[in-house]
């Protein structure tokens, strides 16, 4: 499941103003973004549902948490061509991770890392 087939969104820039950690570069754009976006649907699953969406473990970093292996491969998925093959996803996750695409999508960086910053986990 692709929302952003051309790479408008989860584009491959560097991001500015990045505090690098020791031992943890800054993600790009991209990267920063889909771990945001992760995490504000693990979140909200978890919320809804009382369990976890996927079952990755979420590490804290500086400009909050990523899915390691995502962060990690970011490049290998982001050169992949888009397909329109289906991933297993049941049709009531789909749903939800749909809707919170489309609707955080339009928010600054800056709002994404202080919305998931909230999660209490």
């Amino acid at each position: 499941m692709s929302f952003d087939p051309n790479r408008e969104y989860f584009l491959d820039g560097k991001m500015p103003n990045m505090v690098e950690e020791e031992g943890y570069e800054p993600p790009t754009i991209g990267n920063f973004r889909l771990n945001k976006m992760l995490h504000i649907c693990q979140m909200l699953h978890y919320a809804k549902y009382g369990e976890p969406l996927f079952l990755e473990d979420l590490r804290a970093y500086y400009h909050g948490a990523i899915v390691y292996p995502i962060y990690r491969d970011f490049f290998s998925f982001y050169r992949q061509t888009p397909t329109t093959k289906e991933v297993s996803i049941d049709k009531e996750k789909k749903k939800l991770i749909s809707k919170i695409y489309y609707y955080f999508k339009n928010y600054s960086d800056d709002y994404l890392e202080t919305f998931s910053h909230d999660d209490p986990a």
